[in-house]
């Protein structure tokens, strides 16, 4: 990530895990002070706690005059809510992706399922051993926005999300020895 500050700011960064429109200290992914005048680039790896279901989550960048916005509590506020004097914060939409919906050996789902092209502008084909037999199109706050009941077993379905907006859209395959949930991106 880089973030371009104006003249002495440090840099924070909050990312709310768990969704409860809340940041809580351990949510605090990023904080430094180096300053500068007239500016200064803040360039650094945002580390994404490797249990984080895929999924939109709100992160805040905050530009603290003469602060990290975190540790460094000085009069000017600090903190991802902080009274702050002088500086600015700015809140963004982070998308966690998962893996390529690629079944591995030994899945304990029992459903082996692929995607692609992904991202998509649309069609997308799902390729199975056969044994899904409902396909459900979910926004990442799981909302249903499609439900495809499948009559046959194929080992190749296709799904059309020309008609949703672009964004990450979660395809749930449903069988009945589990269910797998694969990540899309339609632009």
């Amino acid at each position: 990530m880089n973030v371009v500050n104006g003249i002495w700011c440090g840099c924070a960064v909050w990312v709310d895990l768990n969704n409860n429109s809340s940041f809580e200290d351990a949510e605090n992914l990023h904080y430094e002070y180096v300053g500068g005048d007239p500016s200064y680039i803040y360039d650094f790896t945002i580390p994404i706690p490797a249990n984080t279901p895929t999924g939109s989550y709100r992160l805040r960048v905050i530009a603290a005059w003469g602060s990290d916005g975190f540790l460094n509590t000085n009069t000017n506020g600090y903190g991802p809510c902080g009274d702050f004097q002088y500086g600015n914060f700015d809140d963004f939409t982070l998308n966690v992706m998962g893996s390529t919906g690629i079944a591995q050996a030994g899945d304990p789902t029992g459903v082996a399922v692929t995607v692609g092209p992904n991202p998509t502008d649309g069609l997308v084909t799902l390729t199975t051993q056969g044994d899904v037999d409902r396909i459900k199109v979910l926004t990442t706050d799981g909302r249903a926005v499609q439900d495809h009941g499948l009559t046959t077993r194929a080992e190749k379905v296709q799904v059309d999300l020309s008609a949703l907006p672009n964004g990450v859209y979660l395809l749930q395959c449903i069988s009945g020895t589990g269910s797998r949930t694969l990540q899309v991106m339609k632009q």
